[in-house]
Formats: C-alpha cells, sequence, structure tokens
C-alpha cells in the first residue's frame, strides 16, 4: 500500500508542477486517505486536488465498468464546477 501511495504523490507533484498550484499538500499518507481520516486536507488543498481527480481518474479507471464510470463522470463534473 505504501508503494502505491509514493506513487500517487509523485504524480500529484507532478501536477503540481505543470499546474503551479499554490495550496499543495506537504505529504499523503494511508491515514489521510481512508473513509475516517484523522488528518484530512484543508479546504484549499482539497479544491487543488480536484483537477489531479479528474485527471487520474481518466488514466486509471474503466469506462466500461459501470461504477467506474459513474466515479468518472462524477470527477468530470466536479472539475466543471
Amino acid at each position: 500500500m505504501k508503494a502505491r501511495i509514493s506513487e500517487l504523490y509523485k504524480k500529484l507533484n507532478k501536477f503540481y508542477r505543470e499546474n503551479t498550484v499554490q495550496n499543495k499538500l506537504n505529504t499523503l499518507t494511508e491515514t489521510m486517505i481512508r473513509k475516517k481520516s484523522t488528518t484530512p486536507p484543508k479546504p484549499a488543498e482539497c479544491r487543488h486536488l480536484v483537477p489531479f481527480l479528474a485527471l487520474a481518474s481518466e488514466e486509471v479507471l474503466d469506462p466500461g465498468s459501470e461504477v467506474e464510470s459513474t466515479v468518472l463522470n462524477v470527477a468530470r463534473l466536479l472539475n466543471q464546477m
């Protein structure tokens, strides 16, 4: 799990560099992405995660799957708001 989180954080940092994001997460840990996070990100950090979420969803989700297609559409809609 730590390797997957580390890889995700690397992609997130690349996104930050390419999009000049000001409010960045300083770290990404397993406890931050659990259902009941003990260390949730700040609101400004969350806002900047939405475009990354949309890009990452396009990369890893299968639009042929009903559930993953729904998640993909939600990510796209959030990114348009």
